[in-house]
């Protein structure tokens, strides 16, 4: 998961050059009521962190906890800063996608296998973009969850 997140930032930047939606990229501040949670967390952090080339995390103290949030309960002990990463509301990336293709003016429907022919049902769900089509996958992934969607862009 920390591997995908290095590349996703970027390509967290990267849309939203053409996409609106909401994106914080303030980091994530966990807070602890207990040293013992707060200590497991850092160390399971840090070792991520240098294993994956991410920033240290910041261990802060109840104080600088309580400057940047000051809304919080007196009753924490502490707590972790981890400055890039981000943040978005699914909901905003999905309505600024459709917006996006609907400005696009993208042709959906079902592709064949080299995405230049639509047809009445194919493997591929997607969207042609002129030179681009982005195609949608649905795959099994649990028996509670019938389907997830993997999406690639192919350059035509």
């Amino acid at each position: 998961m920390l591997t995908l997140s290095q590349s996703t930032l970027q390509l967290f930047d990267d849309l939203e050059k053409e996409v609106n939606f909401e994106l914080h990229k303030e980091g994530f501040l966990f807070v602890f009521l207990q040293q013992k949670s707060l200590n497991a967390k850092f160390e399971r952090l840090l070792r991520g962190a240098k294993a994956y080339g991410h920033d240290r995390p910041i261990e802060l103290t109840k104080d600088e906890v309580l400057e940047r949030e000051p809304a919080l309960s007196a009753n924490i002990i502490g707590g972790i800063y981890l400055k890039n990463q981000y943040h978005i509301r699914p909901e905003s990336l999905t309505m600024g996608l459709v917006a996006y293709l609907k400005k696009a003016q993208c042709q959906t429907g079902f592709w064949d296998r080299n995405h230049k022919n639509r047809t009445t049902k194919g493997e591929d769900y997607g969207c042609l973009l002129g030179k681009r089509s982005i195609s949608f996958r649905y795959i099994p992934i649990s028996k509670w969850c019938t389907q997830q969607f993997t999406c690639e862009t192919v350059r035509l």
